[in-house]
């Protein structure tokens, strides 16, 4: 029954919270037996039978203490005033050792108590939400057997119905007109026919090609691109022969003289004079719309031409997801820290910071892979990151996190 297990998981977080309580309590005195003033515990003070072993103890060593001063060591009874006070001594730390191991029980009891007691707790709430599944699947049913119910009772009443009206018969038939033979043979405009089917036909064709160029969203040249998005055109970068396609991310810099090479210097310009004031962007960043589309290729060799035209250059990876700078330009590096290491605090800018093997190309990787890449981009130390690195450098290039 829910209600019972309910009730019952209630009467175990009562008992789970006194006997926190009571661990809490144990814990206090068995932190304050290791401090070494197990003496000064309330247990030990309010030991009557301490109390009165060290009364006994104060009075035995002050006679000790008196005959010690007027009396040598081997005095008769120096040495039985020092065999008592041995013989206390002995006495209370036993009695001692034994109250403060009463106390380490105790604590360990109260502890077993509260793991027993949340353990079952757990296991009870455990059942009262499988209980609240089968008590939503029952309710469920139940609703779904009276609506079948109602759907079976009006089903009867529409059989019923027909059965009544089946037994009545139509009499409200009655023959409105009478058809007649037609006096000549019908023919057909043919050229009329034509006309209008070639008149129809134009219109439809003319209407038809308007829809389909109204209605195509298809971008086939950057003129549509222009015109769609409605944004500046930086520039295109033609489709890469099969030779190519290993080296695509560093084809400005193997093959310099390549077509692809001429556009992507023939972007860099538009990049850096893309600003109205004409003054080039100290950083950008790359995305797409999806992942695969080729924004790190872009960002790879953007760099690469800005480092050929004498610029000092950063590419930073900042896609946190799936990173890849590293597999372009540091591949004998793998797993040390990165852009990610920075943003969460373990590693400083000094660190993160990697020569790419070529002059005037710095390279930031993205590190480690974070469950919060988004949190880390979107963060103070991300920001003021780029602020330094504008300041050393003369163009900052991040590789980002595709938008979709």
């Amino acid at each position: 029954d829910l209600n019972l297990t309910y009730k019952q998981l209630a009467e175990l977080n009562d008992a789970l919270a006194k006997a926190e309580t009571d661990r809490l309590s144990q814990e206090a005195l068995y932190e304050e037996t290791k401090t070494g003033n197990s003496e000064y515990l309330p247990e030990v003070v309010n030991d009557p039978a301490y109390q009165q072993m060290k009364e006994d103890y104060v009075k035995v060593k002050a006679q000790y203490d008196n005959l010690d001063a007027r009396y040598g060591a081997n005095y008769p009874e120096m040495k039985q005033a020092g065999a008592q006070v041995a013989s206390l001594r002995h006495e209370m730390g036993a009695l001692l050792s034994g109250i403060v191991l009463s106390i380490d029980s105790g604590y360990e009891s109260s502890k077993k108590n509260e793991d027993l007691l949340r353990q079952r707790a757990d296991i009870q709430k455990t059942r009262a939400a499988e209980l609240n599944v089968i008590g939503a699947k029952y309710q469920a049913l139940e609703k779904e057997v009276e609506t079948n119910k109602t759907i079976y009772q009006n089903l009867l009443q529409k059989q019923k119905e027909t059965e009544v009206t089946s037994g009545i018969r139509a009499t409200n038939v009655h023959v409105i007109d009478y058809a007649f033979p037609p006096l000549k043979a019908y023919k057909t405009n043919i050229l009329l026919n034509i006309l209008v089917a070639a008149i129809l036909g134009f219109v439809g064709g003319v209407l038809m090609a308007f829809g389909f160029e109204h209605f195509d969203r298809t971008i086939r040249d950057e003129e549509d691109l222009k015109k769609r998005l409605s944004i500046p055109f930086m520039g295109k970068i033609p489709r890469a022969r099969r030779s190519d396609l290993e080296q695509l991310e560093m084809i400005v810099y193997t093959s310099p003289q390549s077509k692809i090479s001429e556009a992507f210097r023939v972007l860099k310009t538009s990049v850096l004079y893309s600003l109205r004031d004409h003054r080039p962007p100290k950083a950008l960043m790359v995305t797409s719309t999806q992942p695969l589309e080729g924004k790190t290729t872009i960002s790879s060799n953007l760099a690469l031409t800005m480092v050929q035209s004498g610029l000092k250059v950063i590419l930073v990876d900042a896609d946190l997801r799936r990173p890849s700078i590293h597999k372009v330009f540091l591949k004998d590096i793998n797993g040390g820290p990165g852009l990610s290491s920075y943003l969460n605090g373990s590693s400083g800018m000094d660190n993160i910071v990697y020569k790419a093997g070529i002059d005037g190309l710095d390279i930031i990787p993205a590190g480690p892979i974070m469950p919060n890449p988004a949190d880390l981009i979107d963060s103070k130390r991300m920001k003021d990151l780029i602020d330094n690195l504008v300041k050393k450098y003369d163009n900052v290039i991040l590789d980002g996190i595709p938008v979709m």
